[in-house]
């Protein structure tokens, strides 16, 4: 830690710190703002200096995004940092306005539309946010230069009846709608649940883009999603980090970096399929966007109600919510997916019901009540071993 510091701050370390210990947590990747607390409490600072609030507003907004959120009503902001200083917050106001004139962070009116909806985000969140939605708008208004043919309907009607003639499939009205969509849209997402037969439109799509000329590009954003992805096309798929090239500095102190930094990877293909969408958060999106060029084909698919991202934005949801992108939603669980209970179960526990349980040995869905968390957890491992 000390080497950090002493990078960050050189010469003037200790002055810089004895005078604002809260520049530790706010400036020097890995200490946070509880240690620096304590240290300004042992220095004898003000518990209401404008410096030790700022800073747990920041701590803050920093939990706020690990914990998937890209921004926070004022209001619980303010009522969070004031439980974490253990003191109550008489103006946070000026506060607030400071930490904006630094450009630390973004604050409502015209940033976020309406004045009086009062929302705080970090500066590079926001601006990562900003230019993904700026971009996406881009790519929408683009039309598709490769397989520019299939952007007829009549034409792509046919590459699909050519298709599923040669894998010997016959696809259900809602399916044919979805891949006819993807051939003919920039940017589109597909989202189902699980047996919606998802993964044969995506075998039939790569067969129409490939038999037109094209190239097909996939990808998801975990190795075992992409190794999935691989196996059910039937083609090579790699992880989105791998696909983009990107690299993870933890000892970069910039958070701004996060939203300048953008891959200098060009994509070898001109349709990017991308799997598991739900998993991906609003910096990786951001670098996803960059490296399709307009005039490509992206298509994303996922089920906003399966895996969310680690990272901060519920991508995928505000997509399909905006109603800006193109969206086809498959519904019908076919009927092989029907027979696996554990399918049948993940629709019936969306809609509200209570699953159907067989106890018996063989059964692929069991119920095992457990009293609480401990003994859950202790359960899962018994089975897992």
């Amino acid at each position: 830690k000390a080497l950090r510091i002493f990078r960050r701050f050189g010469a003037d370390s200790i002055r810089a710190i004895s005078e604002n210990p809260y520049r530790l947590a706010d400036e020097v990747f890995g200490i946070g703002f509880l240690t620096a607390d304590r240290l300004a409490m042992q220095l004898g600072l003000d518990r209401q200096s404008a410096a030790r609030i700022g800073s747990a507003l920041l701590y803050v907004l920093t939990q706020a995004a690990f914990n998937g959120h890209t921004w926070l009503p004022q209001a619980n902001l303010t009522e969070q940092a004031a439980a974490l200083l253990q003191t109550p917050l008489d103006d946070p106001e000026p506060v607030l306005h400071n930490l904006c004139e630094q450009k630390q962070t973004v604050r409502s009116g015209s940033a976020f539309g309406e004045a009086e909806d009062r929302r705080v985000a970090l500066t590079s969140l926001y601006y990562t946010e900003y230019m993904a939605a700026r971009r996406l708008d881009q790519l929408l208004a683009a039309k598709p230069e490769a397989c520019r043919q299939l952007c007829d309907p009549q034409q792509a009607k046919t590459a699909v009846t050519v298709a599923c003639g040669r894998q010997d499939l016959t696809l259900a009205p809602e399916q044919e709608a979805a891949l006819l969509m993807a051939l003919q849209k920039p940017v589109m997402v597909l989202t189902g649940g699980p047996g919606t037969g998802k993964t044969t439109i995506l075998r039939l799509l790569c067969d129409c883009i490939e038999t037109a000329g094209g190239r097909v590009v996939l990808a998801a954003p975990t190795g075992r999603a992409a190794k999935r992805l691989g196996e059910t096309a039937g083609r090579p798929a790699k992880t989105l980090h791998r696909l983009l090239n990107l690299q993870f500095t933890p000892d970069d102190s910039d958070q701004a970096l996060a939203y300048r930094a953008h891959t200098e990877k060009t994509l070898d293909g001109n349709h990017v399929i991308v799997d598991e969408a739900s998993m991906i958060d609003v910096f990786l999106f951001r670098s996803l966007l960059e490296a399709v060029e307009p005039g490509m084909r992206l298509l994303l698919v996922g089920d906003a109600d399966q895996l969310p991202s680690v990272g901060p934005g519920d991508v995928l949801r505000n997509l399909i919510e905006s109603g800006r992108v193109p969206t086809a939603r498959l519904t019908r669980v076919f009927r092989q997916s029907a027979e696996s209970l554990i399918i049948r179960n993940a629709h019936r526990i969306h809609d509200g019901q209570w699953p159907e349980l067989d106890q018996s040995k063989s059964s692929q869905f069991l119920f095992i009540p457990k009293e609480n968390a401990e003994s859950v957890a202790q359960a899962v491992i018994r089975l897992a071993k």
